[in-house]
C-alpha cells in the first residue's frame, strides 16, 4: 500500500500494483498522482467502489473517462465526478438531476456550472406558507423571551481552565460553540497518505479572535478588522509558506509524472492530437507542458499563444491559438526555428497569424 502510494514509485511499477488481489492496494494505486490514464481506465470498472472514487477524484482523468463514471451506481462515486475541475459539462447536466442530494450539490459548487445549472441542481426552496393561527386571541399565551446570545465572560480566575482567556474575559464553551458554525477563515493541507488532511481555522466575535487546529483551541489577540486577524492568522501559522510548499511540490510532481509520458509509436491509428514522424504525443504532455521557447525570443509574449513553440523528445511542434499543429523531429535549434518560422510566414500569408505587422525579428532561413 505504501509502495502504492509513494508519488516517487515508477510508472510501471504502479501499473502492476493496480491489478494487486488486495482492494486496499488497488485503492492508493488510483489515487497515486502519476497513475497513468490507462491504467485509472482500469481501475475505473474495479469492483470496489472506493478505488472507482479515487479515480473519479483523479486530477488526469480525462472527461471520457469521467462521462463513463458520471452512470455509477455507487453515489460517492458520482459525486467525485462532479466534483473533478475537468468534469465535462454534458456529464454535469446529467449530474444535475441526480437522485442523490450531495451529488446536486457537488455540481453546483462546480466552477464550470452557471447559475442555470446551479439552479438545476439546487432549486430555491419555496416558502412555507402561513399557518393560520386558530387559537381564539382570548387563549393566546404570552410568548417566552429569547434566549440571549453567548457573550465573553469576565474573567474570575477560576474557570479558565477548560475556556479561551484573554486576560479580562474568556470565551466559554456557549460562545465557543455558538461560533463554531462561522469560522472567519478556514484553510486545510493534504497529509501524506489520501483523506488525511489538517485544518486551520480562524473565529471572532465581538473584536476578540481565537483559533482552531489539530491541537486543540488557541486565544489570538484583540484587533480592529477581520483583515487585520486573518493577516495574523496566517502568520501565525505559516500558511503562506505552506501554500507556496504545496503549490511547489504538485508543480514537480506534475513535471516529473509529464516527463515519465513518453512519446508512443503510432501503428496508423492515432487518436492523439499530435503526431510527428510516426510517434505521438500524450494529450496530457500537449496540455500541460511549458513552452520550449517564445517567438520573438528575445521578447516573450506569453498572451500571444501563436508565438510558442515546445518540444519533447526531438519532437516539435506549437501552438497556433485554438489548438496544436505538429512541426517535425529536428535535431538542432536552427532546424527546428526554421520550421516554425517558415510555418509562421503561411499563416500570415492566409491571414491567420492574428498578428499585425510582425517582423520576422531575425529568424531568417540563413
Amino acid at each position: 500500500m505504501a509502495v502504492a502510494a509513494n508519488p516517487g514509485t515508477p510508472v510501471e511499477v504502479i501499473s502492476r500494483l493496480a491489478t494487486d488481489d488486495h482492494a486496499d492496494v488497488r485503492w492508493f494505486a488510483a489515487a497515486n498522482p502519476r497513475t497513468p490514464i490507462d491504467v485509472l481506465e482500469a481501475l475505473a470498472g474495479d469492483d470496489d467502489s472506493r478505488v472507482r472514487c479515487f479515480v473519479a477524484e483523479h486530477r488526469t482523468s480525462t472527461s471520457v473517462l469521467l462521462g463513463r463514471l458520471a452512470g455509477d451506481l455507487e453515489s460517492d462515486v458520482r459525486r467525485n465526478v462532479a466534483a473533478n475541475r475537468r468534469c465535462p459539462l454534458a456529464a454535469l447536466r446529467h449530474l444535475a438531476i441526480d437522485e442523490d442530494e450531495h451529488v446536486r450539490k457537488a455540481v453546483a459548487a462546480h466552477p464550470k456550472a452557471d447559475e442555470d445549472l446551479r439552479l438545476l441542481a439546487v432549486p430555491p426552496e419555496p416558502e412555507p406558507e402561513p399557518v393560520p393561527d386558530r387559537r381564539p386571541r382570548a387563549h393566546r399565551r404570552t410568548r417566552p423571551a429569547p434566549t440571549p446570545e453567548p457573550t465573553p465572560t469576565p474573567c474570575d480566575g477560576e474557570t479558565c481552565a477548560n475556556v479561551i482567556c484573554f486576560g479580562d474575559v474568556h470565551v466559554g464553551e456557549d460562545l465557543l460553540y455558538f461560533a463554531e458554525e462561522f469560522p472567519l477563515a478556514t484553510w486545510s493541507y493534504e497529509g501524506d497518505f489520501p483523506g488525511s488532511a489538517g485544518i486551520f481555522e480562524l473565529y471572532g466575535f465581538d473584536g476578540l479572535y481565537w483559533s482552531h487546529d489539530d491541537h486543540g483551541w488557541h486565544a489570538m489577540d484583540r484587533f480592529d478588522s477581520n483583515e487585520e486577524a486573518i493577516t495574523a492568522w496566517r502568520t501565525d501559522n505559516f500558511i503562506d509558506e505552506r501554500e507556496q510548499e504545496a503549490a511547489a511540490e504538485e508543480e514537480a510532481q506534475v513535471q516529473e509524472w509529464l516527463h515519465s509520458l513518453e512519446p508512443t509509436a503510432c501503428h496508423g491509428e492515432c487518436k492523439w492530437k499530435i503526431c510527428i514522424d510516426g510517434w505521438h504525443i500524450h494529450v496530457d504532455v500537449i496540455e500541460h507542458m511549458e513552452p520550449y521557447n517564445y517567438f520573438p525570443p528575445d521578447e516573450p509574449m506569453k498572451e500571444d499563444p501563436t508565438h510558442q513553440l515546445f518540444q519533447q523528445r526531438g519532437l516539435y511542434w506549437r501552438s497556433t491559438g485554438d489548438d496544436h499543429e505538429g512541426l517535425g523531429r529536428f535535431s538542432n535549434d536552427d532546424a527546428s526555428l526554421r520550421a516554425w518560422r517558415d510555418a509562421r510566414l503561411r499563416d500570415q500569408e492566409s491571414g491567420t497569424t492574428g498578428v499585425e505587422g510582425e517582423e520576422d525579428n531575425g529568424l531568417d532561413a540563413d
